[in-house]
């Protein structure tokens, strides 16, 4: 399989799971959107870090690699990376939490993340959607 083929694969899950999280903000189940959004934002970085050749990095924040690689990139995107590095770093960072809890202090996911971690989550999401996106319609328009 191509890296492109990879990368397409990713975007296409990406996708599938961003209409899970709008449904969990539409439900208000904070700290599931917090979670999925984590996991979505990164297929749909790793999607993009696979169409340009790069094997992304075996873990869920990619946000060193993003940056590593901003060159390879087009100038408009490359302009975004520190933005889609520290969403894809905020998200990574919240993930375990938004899953487990605090275990220690035996505080549950659901007391743990609210309605404006959630808006964080969904708004980082949409950018990196939106940028991602409007790289692999740019990558398939030059392929045309």
């Amino acid at each position: 399989m191509t890296n492109a083929e990879m990368s397409e694969n990713y975007l296409w899950d990406a996708e599938r799971r961003f209409e899970m999280v709008r449904e969990w903000m539409d439900r208000r189940i904070w700290h599931s959107v917090v979670r999925e959004a984590q996991e979505c934002a990164e297929l749909f970085l790793k999607g993009i870090l696979r169409l340009v050749g790069v094997e992304p990095p075996r873990e869920h924040d990619v946000s060193d690699s993003l940056r590593d690689n901003a060159h390879l990139f087009p100038d408009w995107f490359a302009q975004r990376v520190d933005e889609l590095a520290d969403a894809s770093r905020w998200l990574a960072e919240n993930r375990g939490p938004a899953f487990y809890g605090d275990e220690r202090q035996r505080i549950p996911p659901s007391r743990l993340y609210g309605e404006a971690e959630a808006e964080q989550a969904w708004q980082y999401l949409e950018t990196i959607r939106d940028v991602c996106q409007r790289l692999w319609q740019d990558w398939q328009a030059a392929r045309s």
